[in-house]
């Protein structure tokens, strides 16, 4: 077993020693017909072995560094697995930039070879079948709930910004400001949600590779949809603070795509207001928020 392992791993002959330790470490919590299908381990200790934790020979593995030289420095070390530790939990891992063995506890490993492996966004949102064609797709549902507040009129800001039938990024709180028609106070969530989705249209981008053009807005409201498309300015308008129309900007560059959906579908309205039971449980079954006990039972 321990040339096999040396191998696989296509590790130098001078790492035997540890393949020797790991191939034996590994007969002894393996059944053998010696002993009627029983392992070592367990006549030995009198226990069944745990196995869970068993990691693949010479897979990468970065190991915690709780001494760095600088403070900015990296707090992690890349090292080769090549072991398990007889008193402990902890790993044995090379490290071929310092040319010296460490037991560690706090370890990553990377058994597939790829670290830099990236999301497949593509792939992400096909995994379920079960979800419909708008659910594949990336979106961003945006509410509001006007003057819900009564201590000062002031209305709230609901959205969640749904990938593959799930809720990755969500957010419920008080507007700033008072809004003087439901028109405005949906706006006002409009570009909460659309600074969002620039946010996370960056960051899918950029750590998963992911090309995201554009981010679907979920609204159900026909007149901020219709204010955030129309670029002339009137009376009922002009008092909106500047800072909210950047969502024209937005729009008009493709960042965003504003798209209408009915408020009873609108996932979004479980995080503005209380609503009865059949319509909270159906918004929190669009989040993709599951109840544990079919699970546990």
């Amino acid at each position: 077993m321990a040339r096999c392992l040396l191998s696989q791993a296509k590790l130098p002959l001078n790492m035997w020693a540890e393949a020797v330790n790991t191939a034996n470490y590994l007969r002894n919590r393996c059944p053998t017909k010696a002993l009627s299908g029983k392992t070592p381990y367990k006549l030995f200790n009198e226990i069944v072995p745990n196995v869970s934790y068993f990691k693949i020979f010479g897979c990468t593995a970065y190991c915690l560094d709780n001494k760095p030289s600088h403070k900015f420095s990296a707090r992690s070390k890349k090292g080769i697995f090549v072991g398990y530790s007889e008193n402990s939990k902890a790993f044995g891992i090379y490290l071929p930039d310092e040319k010296r063995f460490l037991i560690s506890r706090s370890v990553k490993f990377f058994e597939d070879g790829n670290i830099n492996s990236s999301i497949d966004i593509g792939e992400l949102l096909i995994q379920n079948k079960n979800l419909t064609d708008q659910q594949r797709k990336i979106a961003l549902e945006v509410d509001s709930d006007w003057a819900n507040s009564l201590d000062d009129r002031k209305s709230y800001t609901g959205f969640c910004f749904i990938l593959s039938g799930s809720a990755i990024s969500w957010e419920s709180r008080k507007q700033c400001t008072v809004a003087l028609s439901s028109t405005e106070a949906e706006y006002m969530a409009l570009s909460d949600g659309t600074k969002e989705a620039i946010y996370l249209r960056k960051l899918l981008n950029e750590l998963c590779d992911a090309d995201v053009k554009s981010v679907r807005l979920l609204f159900d409201n026909k007149g901020a949809i219709k204010l955030a498309e129309n670029p002339i300015f009137h009376r009922r308008t002009k008092h909106i603070d500047i800072r909210h129309h950047f969502v024209r900007e937005a729009l008009n560059n493709n960042v965003i795509n504003i798209k209408f959906i009915s408020t009873e579908d609108m996932a979004a309205d479980v995080l503005t207001k209380a609503l009865p039971s059949p319509k909270h449980y159906k918004c929190l079954e669009a989040l993709g928020i599951v109840s544990t006990d079919k699970y546990f039972r």
